[in-house]
C-alpha cells in the first residue's frame, strides 16, 4: 500500500489505543492501570467510528504525502491508499515521478469524512498557483459503512485473480508454443523423408519407386478422410482473435496515415485466411478503416460481399458515402436500413449537410423519430459550416428549451454560429457556460481557440487578447486566429508584433495560414514594404509554398497602394491559374484609383460571374462618365442571367438577430425606425452631412442600385440599434457585403452625434466608429 506500511497502520493503532509500555502504569499502582485501560477502550470503541472516502481521480504527480499534507488541516488522516498507475497506462514522459488513479482516505472521525467529501468534491484544488494541483479538481466520495478491512480483503481478493488470471494466459500461451514447435518437428521430419525418397528415385528405377509408394502411403489403415483429421487436430484460435478484437485495432491503426493505408489490403488478405468472414463486426472496422482513407469503393466492396449485415454496417457504409460527397449512393443505402437508429439519421444529415443540401438536411432532422445530442450538434453544425449561423443559434436555443444539456461538441458549433452571426451577447453566455460546468477551456486548444475566434469575429478584441492571454497550451491554430483576428479588426500593428512574438515561441511554426493573416495585416494598414518583406520570406526562410491565397492577399495590398502595375505583374508571374479572388482584388484597386484599362482586363481574365465584379465595372465606368459602358455591362448581366446579391445586415438586441435588406418595411419596428432614421437625417444635416450621390455608382460593389439611398441595410440596423439596443453599449452589424462609401461617413456621424461605438463587420474587415473616426482610417 501507498503512503504508509502495515507496521505503520499496527504502530499508530497501538499509540492510539494506548498499549505502549508506559502507558499501562508502573506496578502497584492499580487505580492507575485501571484509568488507563478506561481510557483505551473509549479510544477502541472510537476506532469503530472512523470514516473513509474515495478518490475517484487522482492528479498528475500527486503522491501520499501531499494528500496527507492538504486533508489534514480539516481533521486527522489515519491511513492512505493509492493505486499505482499500471504499466500500460502510464503516459510516455521524461518525468520519474510515480502516477496513481484512485484512492482511499481513512480519518479519524466520521463526520470529518463527510464533512470533507461535501466540502471539497468539485472543488478547485487551489492553493499556491505554482502548484501542479492548483487547476485540478477534487473527486472525493464519502464511502458510508465502509471499513478498511474491506479495502484489503478487496485488494487481496483482486491480487489473487490477477495471479490467477496471469498463471491461465501463461499456460495457454505454452500451448500454443508446444503445438507450434511440434508442428516445427513434423515439418522438419516430413522434409526429410522427402528428400529421402528423391534420392533413392535417383538410384531405383520407376517400377520399384511405384511399388515402394504403394507400402508407404497406407502402412496403417485410416477410417477417416484426412481433411477431417486435420480438422480436429487443428488447434482453434482464441476467442479474442476469432471476435476481431486484434483487428479492430490494427485497422484503426492502418488507416490512421497515408504512409499506413498501404497496410489494410494485406490486412484484408489475412482476415480471410484466417476465416473471420463469418464476423461483422470485423467486416464492419474493415468498411470504417477503408472509408477513413478515403478507399469508399473498396469499402463498397466489403459490405456488398457480406453474408450478414446489421445496423453498424449499414452506418459505417452511409457515413462513408455521406462523407465522400456521394449523396445519392448514402440515401439509397438509408432507405434499405431495416431499423434506423439515431446514428443512421445523424450520418444521413450530416452528409446532406456536408455536401451543400441544408435544406434537405433539415427536412431529414425533423423528420427523425428520436434525435440524441450528436444529432443536434451535426445539425447545427452543418448549419454554421454553411453560412446559416442565425439558423444554427435558433437550432441551440430549440435544443436547450427540449432539455438538452450541451457538451463540448456543442459548444463548438455554438461558438462557430456565434462567430459568424457576430452575436456577441449569446458568445458571452455560452462562455459563462463553459466557466459554470468546468470545462477547462484555457487547457483545451480547440475550446480556447474557438472561444477567442469568437470573440474576433464579434469585434471584441480585447476579449479575444484575454483569453489569448489565459490560454494555457496554444497551437499554431491559435495563434493564427490571435493574427487574423488582429489584421481583421483594423490593429494591423498589433497583428505583425503577435506574429513576432509567435516567431519567438519555439513550440509552434508558422504555416500558409499564418502568413495569409500576417499579409492581411499589411493590406490592410497599408504597409507596403513590410509586405513584400514577408512575402519574399515565406519560401526562402520558412520553406512554405505559396498558395493562392497569398498572391491575393499581395495583390490587393500593392493594388489598394497604387502599384496597379506591380500586382499585375504578381498575376502574370503566378505559377498556378489566377482565380477570381486574386483579379477581384485587383479590380478593387482599379475601382480606387479609377484605372478603367486595367479594371477591363481584370474582368475579361477573370470571367467573372459575380455580379459584384460587374457591378464594380459598372459604377468605375459612370464614375469616369463612360454611359456606354454602363449600358453594356448591365446588357452583358441581363444575357447571363447574372442577378445582383441584396445586401443584407444583422444586429443582435436582446439575444435575438435582427436581419434587414435595403428598403426593408417587414419589420414590426419599421416606423420606429423610419421615425429614427428621419430624427438621425435632421441632426445630421445641422452638422453640415450631405449625401454622396455620386459615390453610389462606383462604391457600392455589390448592392443594388437602393431605390432610396437613405434605406440602405446597414443605416436601418443602427437606427434599430439605437432604438431598441441598451445605452452605452456599442451597436455590433454584420454585412453580407461591402460597406459603401455613404454608409461609412453616415456611421462615423451617428458615433460623433450619438456618442455610441458602432462596430461593423463587412465582407473584407472590420469597421470599430468612435467619436466620428473610423479604426480604418478610410482605407478600405
Amino acid at each position: 500500500m501507498a503512503g504508509s506500511s502495515e507496521s505503520d497502520y499496527y504502530s499508530e493503532e497501538e499509540e492510539e489505543l494506548g498499549w505502549e509500555e508506559d502507558g499501562l502504569g508502573s506496578e502497584g499502582e492499580e487505580e492507575d492501570a485501571e484509568a488507563a485501560r478506561e481510557r483505551a477502550l473509549k479510544r477502541l470503541d472510537g476506532l469503530g467510528k472512523r470514516g473513509v472516502c474515495y478518490l475517484s481521480r487522482v492528479p498528475p504527480n500527486m503522491n501520499p504525502s501531499h494528500v496527507r499534507q492538504m486533508l489534514s488541516k480539516y481533521g486527522e488522516v489515519q491511513r492512505i491508499y493509492l493505486v499505482p498507475e499500471g504499466q500500460g497506462h502510464r503516459k510516455h514522459t521524461n518525468v520519474r515521478a510515480k502516477a496513481y488513479t484512485e484512492g482511499w482516505i481513512e480519518f479519524s472521525k466520521k463526520s470529518v469524512a463527510k464533512r470533507v467529501a461535501n466540502l471539497l468534491n468539485g472543488e478547485q484544488i487551489g492553493g499556491k498557483k505554482r502548484s501542479p494541483f492548483y487547476y485540478d479538481i477534487w473527486n472525493i466520495k464519502y464511502l458510508k459503512k465502509f471499513k478498511w478491512d474491506d479495502l484489503v480483503g478487496e485488494i487481496a481478493e483482486k491480487t489473487h485473480i490477477r495471479e490467477q488470471k496471469l498463471n491461465l494466459e501463461i499456460a495457454a500461451a505454452k500451448k500454443q508454443r508446444d503445438h507450434y514447435l511440434s508442428n516445427v518437428e513434423k515439418s522438419r521430419t516430413l522434409k526429410h523423408i522427402q528428400e529421402r525418397r528423391k534420392k533413392k528415385q535417383k538410384t531405383e528405377g520407376a517400377e520399384f519407386n511405384e511399388v515402394r509408394e504403394e507400402k508407404i502411403a497406407c502402412p496403417i489403415p485410416q477410417k477417416k478422410p484426412v481433411e477431417e483429421t486435420d480438422a480436429k487436430t487443428k488447434p482453434k484460435l482464441p476467442k479474442d482473435i476469432l471476435a476481431g478484437h486484434s483487428f479492430l485495432f490494427l485497422l484503426r491503426e492502418a488507416s490512421a496515415s497515408a504512409a499506413a493505408r498501404r497496410r489494410l489490403p494485406p490486412l484484408h488478405a489475412l482476415l480471410v485466411k484466417l476465416g473471420l468472414q463469418p464476423y461483422a463486426r470485423v467486416h464492419n472496422a474493415l468498411i470504417q478503416a477503408y472509408a477513413a482513407s478515403g478507399l469508399v469503393d473498396d469499402a463498397r466492396r466489403v459490405f456488398d460481399g457480406m453474408s450478414h449485415r446489421d445496423t453498424v454496417s449499414f452506418n459505417s457504409m452511409i457515413h462513408a458515402h455521406a462523407m465522400s460527397g456521394d449523396v445519392v449512393s448514402a440515401r439509397r443505402l438509408f432507405e434499405r436500413v431495416p431499423s434506423p437508429t439515431p446514428v443512421t439519421w445523424t450520418s444521413m444529415v450530416a452528409g446532406l449537410c456536408r455536401a451543400g443540401d441544408v435544406a434537405a438536411a433539415r427536412r431529414l432532422f425533423e423528420e427523425m423519430p428520436v434525435r440524441d445530442l450528436v444529432s443536434w450538434n451535426a445539425m447545427m453544425s452543418g448549419l454554421a459550416g454553411n453560412r446559416r449561423p442565425v439558423e444554427a443559434l435558433c437550432l441551440f436555443r430549440r435544443m436547450m428549451a427540449e432539455g438538452f444539456a450541451p457538451n463540448r461538441g456543442t459548444v463548438l458549433s455554438a461558438l462557430a454560429a456565434c462567430a459568424g452571426a457576430g452575436a456577441l451577447e449569446t458568445g458571452k453566455w455560452i462562455h459563462a457556460f463553459v466557466e459554470r460546468k468546468r470545462l477547462f477551456w484555457w487547457w483545451d486548444e480547440f475550446l480556447g481557440t474557438a472561444l477567442l475566434d469568437m470573440y474576433a469575429k464579434c469585434g471584441a478584441v480585447e476579449l479575444a487578447l484575454d483569453v489569448f492571454t489565459k490560454l494555457r497550451s496554444r497551437n499554431t491554430c491559435t495563434w493564427n486566429a490571435m493574427i487574423n483576428g488582429l489584421a481583421m479588426n483594423g490593429y494591423s500593428a498589433k497583428a505583425l508584433d503577435m506574429f513576432r512574438k509567435m516567431e519567438l515561441d519555439r513550440t509552434v511554426v508558422p504555416d500558409e495560414v499564418t502568413f495569409v493573416g500576417v499579409l492581411l495585416a499589411c493590406s490592410h494598414g497599408g504597409f507596403v514594404d513590410v509586405g513584400r518583406e514577408h512575402f519574399h520570406m515565406i519560401e526562402k526562410k520558412y520553406g512554405i509554398r505559396l498558395i493562392l491565397e497569398h498572391y491575393a492577399c499581395m495583390v490587393d495590398l500593392l493594388a489598394r497602394s497604387g502599384h496597379l502595375q506591380e500586382a499585375h505583374k504578381i498575376i502574370a508571374g503566378m505559377p498556378m491559374k489566377p482565380d477570381a479572388v486574386v483579379w477581384r482584388a485587383l479590380l478593387g484597386g482599379c475601382r480606387l484609383h479609377k484605372d478603367v484599362n486595367m479594371a477591363e482586363t481584370a474582368i475579361s481574365e477573370m470571367e467573372a460571374t459575380c455580379s459584384g465584379d460587374h457591378v464594380l465595372l459598372s459604377n468605375l465606368y459612370a464614375a469616369v462618365g463612360r454611359w456606354s459602358g454602363v449600358e453594356d455591362v448591365r446588357r452583358t448581366m441581363r444575357s447571363k442571367g447574372i442577378e445582383k446579391i441584396p445586401g443584407c445586415s444583422s444586429i443582435e438586441i436582446n439575444d435575438s438577430i435582427h436581419e434587414f435588406v435595403s428598403g426593408d418595411k417587414s419589420h414590426p419596428s419599421y416606423n420606429d425606425i423610419h421615425a429614427k432614421l428621419a430624427e438621425i437625417s435632421a441632426r445630421m444635416q445641422q452638422q453640415g452631412y450631405v449625401t454622396e450621390t455620386a459615390e453610389v455608382f462606383y462604391d457600392v460593389e455589390e448592392e443594388e442600385k437602393e431605390q432610396a439611398l437613405g434605406h440602405h441595410s446597414e443605416k436601418l440596423a443602427i437606427a434599430f440599434g439605437l432604438i431598441g439596443g441598451p445605452p452605452n453599449v456599442a451597436i455590433r452589424i454584420v454585412k453580407n457585403l461591402r460597406f459603401c462609401a455613404d454608409c461609412h461617413k453616415f456611421a462615423k456621424l451617428v458615433s460623433q452625434i450619438y456618442h455610441r461605438e458602432i462596430v461593423v463587420r463587412d465582407r473584407a474587415r472590420f469597421h470599430h466608429f468612435t467619436e466620428g473616426a473610423c479604426s480604418c482610417n478610410d482605407f478600405w
